[in-house]
């Protein structure tokens, strides 16, 4: 795989968090874990439930020695600001999560934000 990392982006590659100190294009063989900066959210730019859900699961492959209290997190925010058809949409997630699937987990998670975001600025 080829990714292009921007001067001063940061990426988290099998439990380091890195930052280009220079634009570079890098060839990955084998990483067990990759979050390109696109894929990284700052505590700072939550902003709703679904993005606070999905900084959870991004902790839990950040800090995996506190996995139980990312975990712990998430099922808090699952109870508190989520509307039932976000819930219903969630479960996928959930069952990812709960087979150790973090970055599928996140993936989809990222489709929920989206489409979250598109009815939001629709209505």
């Amino acid at each position: 795989m080829r990714a292009f990392i921007k001067r001063g982006a940061r990426f988290f590659l099998n439990g380091a968090l890195m930052r280009a100190s220079d634009s570079v294009t890098v060839e990955i063989h084998a990483a067990d874990v990759l979050l390109m900066p696109s894929h990284l959210i700052e505590p700072e730019a939550v902003r709703t439930p679904l993005e606070q859900l999905y900084y959870c699961i991004q902790q839990m492959l950040i800090e995996p020695e506190r996995r139980s209290y990312w975990h712990d997190a998430l099922r808090q925010g699952l109870e508190a600001g989520l509307a039932a058809d976000q819930r219903e949409a969630l479960k996928p997630v959930l069952q990812l999560v709960e087979r150790d699937r973090l970055q599928s987990a996140m993936a989809q998670l990222r489709k929920l934000i989206r489409a979250d975001r598109a009815t939001s600025s629709a209505a």
